[in-house]
């Protein structure tokens, strides 16, 4: 639909650092990077991570997020 802003929600981001370790820390960082792919294509989209701030302050958090 012409207007509408689509929302990807990633649930359980803490649950993914917990499980994978390292592998996921530049995980928010590879997020950011498809919405900016996204938008240059013409179609924006927001992304919404969910997580426990008990390992997210560990996660590498891309410049200029909310």
């Amino acid at each position: 639909c012409s207007g509408v802003l689509p929302v990807l929600i990633f649930d359980g981001f803490d649950e993914l650092l917990q499980a994978g370790g390292a592998d996921h820390w530049y995980y928010l960082e590879e997020i950011a990077d498809f919405q900016e792919r996204s938008a240059e294509a013409g179609l924006p989209v927001a992304a919404v991570v969910t997580s426990r701030t008990v390992v997210a302050d560990q996660a590498k958090i891309p410049d200029e997020t909310v």
